[in-house]
């Protein structure tokens, strides 16, 4: 009863560590598919700058609750705590982080961070 079950785990373990020969083909190098370096469209780089979040406001519906970290070495990742901004400076900052290749983010254990934002004395504040 436990041989079959020792042998299909080996099995499985062995497909996990095989790669696949055609992405081994496409990597090699000189290979027609791959393409030059003078080709490839430039990533942006991990330094590049990000839309500031602007904070104004003159109503409650300006305001939005934002997780991405606007700057810093986890720029664009989601973070456990949440920033109130305007809705159009988050939608800046949303779209410029999508358009990164190089994030490397750490996944996040946090509780449920605020949903909501008011505007308090011209400015948007976290609801809490």
């Amino acid at each position: 009863m436990r041989l079959p079950f020792v042998l299909a785990l080996a099995l499985m373990l062995g497909a996990c560590r095989r790669e696949s020969p055609a992405i081994e083909d496409a990597a090699t190098p000189g290979d027609a598919a791959t393409p030059s370096a003078a080709s490839a469209a430039p990533a942006a780089p991990a330094s590049a700058a990000l839309p500031a979040l602007d904070d104004a406001c003159a109503r409650d519906a300006d305001c939005a609750v934002g997780t991405r970290e606007p700057t810093g070495p986890h720029a664009c990742c989601h973070m456990c705590n949440a920033r109130a901004a305007t809705k159009a400076s988050l939608a800046r900052l949303d779209e410029a982080c999508l358009a990164r290749l190089d994030l490397a983010c750490a996944p996040t254990h946090c509780v449920a961070p605020p949903t909501s934002a008011r505007c308090e004395a011209g400015r948007c504040v976290v609801a809490r």
